[in-house]
């Protein structure tokens, strides 16, 4: 279960275009930091807009190891290795290209050259910027999103995800940041720190570090910085699978040695997150910024006053939350979903097919 490969998207680098040759770029405008608007000529073809994204090479083997997540596992709340992986970024833009039907909510690669010591990425551009900033730029003029305009823009992220999880791909870093608009279309971008969801027999690998901005980061994926913990047995403890506990205000998922009994102290061993029920929370806190422009709280953590009382108030937490922020009314089928999303325990909150089947999208 533990023995997962972070390296494995790698395998795909090599259908990628990495040729020196593919024309020329005119730089438009910087977006931000190393990521550039340019103008794509090639011969032969009618320019077009694209982006750059530069990466160093030097973090192009940032997961070469097997499984070196577990082994090197860290707390949200101090330094930690980088999880982004520039390889593992371009070779998951290639397995989704290769797919026999793409997506029309994924942001398209074009493909990478080779420059020095850096390899520059380039993607598709957005023209709508990211969708972060037309969210907050509605709430900023007192014009906060309708609940059709959420849905209509929702089911496209929903879309989104639910196809990379079909094939086995999770993000680990989805937000409003990272997903841009063409147009009415959104298209989720950004894959560095994307992972394996399953192994080849159907099997959720488990993972230990920290991924994702610590804004959308859920609860699980606060991963103690040890192997195993001291906990007090919940009264209701039924042996087998992982379990959710309080540990020094956090709440990480742990596995339960054969001797534990209920409402008793036991070494637990720290059992890492699952990477969909990760995803989910995730896309859970894009619809609540959908709907509110900001986020519910700081840190998914207990020392969080308003993730504590949400996490302690799981049937109306977040309505009551909500109703003390500038958004507009919603109706009981949206915050359902939305509550479901944003349940603490990772082994509730419901799969992508669940959020495609209930009442507020059919």
């Amino acid at each position: 279960m533990h023995n997962t490969n972070l390296a494995f998207f790698h395998n795909y680098v090599t259908n990628v275009n990495l040729a020196l040759d593919m024309g020329s770029f005119a730089k438009v405008k910087a977006i931000h930091g190393s990521v550039l608007h340019c103008r794509w000529s090639q011969e032969g073809s009618k320019d077009h807009h694209v982006v750059l994204k530069r990466l160093q090479i030097a973090n192009c083997d940032t997961n070469t190891s097997k499984d070196r997540i577990v082994c090197v596992a860290q707390r949200g709340d101090i330094k930690m290795l980088d999880s982004d992986d520039a390889f593992n970024e371009i070779g998951i833009y290639a397995l989704l290209m290769m797919q026999p039907e793409s997506s029309p909510h994924i942001l398209r690669m074009h493909g990478c050259v080779l420059e020095n010591n850096h390899v520059w990425l380039v993607i598709e551009y957005a023209d709508g910027g990211d969708f972060f900033d037309f969210v907050q730029a509605r709430h900023c003029r007192c014009e906060p999103l309708e609940e059709a305009e959420i849905k209509f823009w929702f089911l496209q992220l929903v879309h989104a995800v639910h196809f990379i999880h079909a094939r086995g791909v999770a993000s680990r870093d989805i937000s409003l940041e990272n997903i841009v608009k063409v147009g009415d279309t959104l298209k989720l971008m950004d894959f560095g720190q994307g992972v394996q969801t399953h192994s080849s027999f159907g099997i959720a690998f488990r993972y230990k570090r920290a991924a994702g901005k610590i804004l959308y980061r859920p609860p699980e994926c606060f991963v103690p910085d040890r192997e195993v913990i001291e906990i007090m047995v919940p009264p209701q403890f039924c042996t087998g699978g992982a379990l959710q506990v309080m540990w020094d205000g956090y709440l990480p998922e742990v596995m339960l040695p054969r001797s534990a009994l209920p409402s008793h102290p036991c070494q637990a061993t720290v059992w890492g997150y699952e990477a969909v029920p990760a995803d989910m929370f995730q896309v859970g806190i894009c619809l609540f910024v959908m709907c509110s422009g900001m986020n519910p709280w700081r840190c998914a953590t207990l020392s969080d006053e308003c993730f504590r009382f949400v996490h302690g108030h799981p049937d109306d937490g977040v309505f009551r939350l909500l109703a003390q922020l500038p958004a507009r009314p919603m109706s009981d089928e949206a915050i359902q979903l939305l509550s479901s999303l944003l349940w603490g325990d990772p082994r509730q909150r419901p799969t992508m097919q669940l959020v495609i089947a209930s009442s507020w999208l059919e």
